[in-house]
């Protein structure tokens, strides 16, 4: 149902055609020719039909940030929380945070990815990852009637390069120069498992199965500079897992938990896990 009339503003000569929204108001639109009239009209149709509200002023970049306290803050951890924001700050919100959501098209994806070009797959597929994600949930919520990042993107990003290991004279040679007990079980512990930081710094004695020569990975340390949490949340299905204790990792374990004064392999004075020290202030 639309409603055509003639608007005079200065000395141009406007055609405004208005429709009726799904609540009964109108909303009203205009133009110079009837064909780019047309256009308009049919476009804002097929939107409301599709169940999106044209109506709204929806940013990207204040849509992201609710889509970052809703659906990623809760549920993921301070890093992989870091890691969005850095994302979202640096390559995407300088390029379409200003947009409206509904006016965002697929040349503005491809620009943010143009803007990667010789940057890491990996950075490249973070930032393809959280556009499509965001949009997916910008379409349930019927502010946008298609996502605009189109399936068919690919990555031409660089390939990560494959850090080499150390070797054995490299770890002894850095073994040899630690001497802090604490900072040594943490390397040990590194080294002959191949454990995560978290893991290592979550790591509890009861789960150090020195008869079954095993160490039982079940806890994760979420690390930050004043407070330190340790869960059972570990980063992937698969992080829960057994691990064996090799000779020399077993001898120090056994000799650490004879003047252990908490439940964790690795603590504070305080008898509770490690914290992110200061900076200047160095860690293990």
């Amino acid at each position: 149902m639309a409603k055509t009339e003639k608007t005079t503003k200065k000395k141009y000569q406007y055609l405004t055609k208005a429709i009726i929204m799904p609540d009964g108001t109108r909303k009203y639109f205009r133009a110079k020719m009837q064909k780019e009239l047309d256009e308009k009209v049919l476009k804002a149709q097929i939107l409301v039909n599709a169940g999106v509200d044209i109506g709204s002023e929806e940013t990207f970049g204040h849509f992201a940030q609710m889509w970052f306290d809703m659906y990623k803050k809760p549920y993921l951890r301070e890093r992989s929380l870091d890691a969005i924001k850095y994302v979202l700050n640096q390559h995407i919100l300088p390029v379409i945070g200003g947009y409206h959501l509904r006016d965002i098209t697929p040349m503005h994806i491809q620009a943010i990815m143009a803007g990667l070009s010789g940057k890491s797959n990996s950075l490249q597929s973070k930032v393809l990852s959280n556009l499509r994600n965001i949009f997916n949930i910008a379409q349930e919520n019927g502010l946008v009637a298609k996502s605009p990042v189109s399936a068919t993107l690919k990555l031409n990003g660089k390939k990560t390069v494959e850090k080499e290991p150390l070797s054995t004279v490299d770890c002894s040679l850095l073994l040899d120069r630690v001497k802090n007990p604490r900072a040594r079980t943490f390397l040990l512990i590194a080294l002959h498992t191949g454990m995560r930081r978290g893991e290592i710094l979550g790591l509890q004695w009861d789960d150090v199965d020195f008869k079954a020569r095993m160490i039982h990975i079940r806890h994760n340390a979420v690390l930050t500079e004043h407070e330190t949490t340790v869960n059972d949340f570990l980063k992937t299905a698969a992080g829960r897992r057994d691990v064996p204790l090799s000779e020399e990792l077993e001898q120090w374990l056994k000799a650490q938990k004879k003047l252990a004064h908490s439940k964790y392999a690795i603590a504070m004075e305080n008898h509770k896990p490690l914290t992110n020290p200061p900076i200047g202030v160095s860690g293990v």
